[in-house]
């Protein structure tokens, strides 16, 4: 579901029902139906992202893979070739595999566009760019508002 729980016990109170009720009959439909899997989604994003990692895990489960065996399961840059529409969230890693890739295809970054690319704030691109360039994967070029990093060229 897309949204926090403490937004639906809040909005239960602006709709004039008892925060408890609510919570009571969200507990009793749990409990009817245990089967059904409920998850919190704080936005559209996150909800669909979480459900493409439970259905490819689903799938891996049925299909007989151990999960404790398969690493490249959960490995992010797999993920993303093995489908056009991965998940939308990257963690720091596939983000920086991500951004080192496309520098040595030739992509010149931006904190701004490593943040649009990678979906993320560009405090948090501009992060990972740091880390790239203190791993010697970037150098930086320019300063500022012009700062660019591109792959380190071997001497």
């Amino acid at each position: 579901m897309e949204g926090r729980l403490s937004d639906v016990v809040k909005s239960a109170e602006r709709g004039r029902a008892r925060p408890g009720w609510l919570l009571n009959v969200l507990a009793a439909i749990q409990v009817s139906h245990p089967n059904v899997m409920w998850m919190f989604g704080e936005t559209t994003r996150l909800a669909e992202d979480w459900a493409y990692r439970w259905l490819a895990a689903s799938l891996r489960a049925a299909s007989g893979t151990d999960l404790a065996r398969d690493r490249a399961a959960y490995g992010a840059r797999p993920i993303q070739e093995e489908l056009a529409l991965g998940p939308a969230l990257l963690d720091a890693a596939a983000r920086r595999s991500l951004i080192a890739r496309e520098a040595e295809q030739g992509t010149i970054w931006t904190s701004r566009g490593a943040a649009d690319r990678c979906r993320v704030t560009q405090s948090t691109a501009a992060s990972d760019l740091k880390k790239l360039v203190s791993e010697g994967v970037l150098v930086v070029q320019g300063s500022g508002r012009s700062r660019t990093y591109c792959v380190r060229v071997p001497r």
